[in-house]
């Protein structure tokens, strides 16, 4: 999917090793040049988040303080790379691409499976067989141990701008963070049409190191 613009809701489920929390957002995307999020919990917005092409910036309205960071908190956080290309691109759940070396192709289970490998990055593409659509996605750093795996599912046409996996699993495994997951559902989806996007720090917000 190509879009200028992007909007939706969107309900989530999060689990990690210390929580397992469940809120909604408000998602705005201009292609190429920012991601807007604002995350409400028991309808009470609890975040604020903008990422830009080189920095994230998040206000915590529950603890009154911001963080500004390049993509190394994501990185951090989560020992993943991360860029915003990538994070666009999770997003309207078009393929992530990390390398194109050593590709290969197989099948399984009625899905064809590609994957290509540089000797640090494995990725691995899972296709529906019947409909060439993109089912699952998989990132693996063998030498440090960390993996991601993004499942698409609930595939449906956005005003002739192509299909859209309004369903998705995401897990994340590294011997930093331990296991992460994931569990997106889209709705009120919406392609190219122009949105205000909002950012504004309060002044006596303090920045959270």
């Amino acid at each position: 999917m190509d879009a200028e613009w992007y909007s939706s809701k969107a309900k989530i489920s999060f689990k990690d090793q210390n929580q397992s929390i469940k809120f909604s957002t408000t998602i705005r995307m201009r292609k190429d040049s920012v991601i807007w999020m604002n995350v409400k919990k028991l309808g009470v917005e609890a975040a604020r988040i903008q990422i830009t092409k080189d920095s994230i910036y998040i206000i915590n309205r529950l603890d009154k303080n911001y963080i500004i960071s390049d993509f190394k908190y994501i990185e951090d956080r989560y020992s993943l790379p991360a860029n915003f290309e990538t994070l666009q691109n999770l997003l309207l759940g078009n393929p992530v691409v990390i390398t194109m070396d050593n590709k290969s192709a197989s099948t399984k289970d009625l899905n064809y499976i590609l994957s290509a490998n540089n000797g640090q990055m494995e990725n691995k593409y899972w296709l529906d067989g019947a409909t060439f659509l993109l089912a699952q996605m998989n990132f693996e750093e063998k030498e440090q141990k960390r993996e991601l795996s993004v499942q698409q599912s609930g595939y449906t046409d956005i005003d002739g701008f192509g299909l859209f996996p309004k369903e998705r699993s995401i897990q994340v495994e590294s011997r930093e963070i331990g296991k992460i997951s994931t569990e997106i559902e889209f709705s009120k989806i919406e392609i190219n049409t122009a949105k205000s996007i909002r950012f504004k720090i309060p002044d006596h917000y303090e920045r959270y190191q």
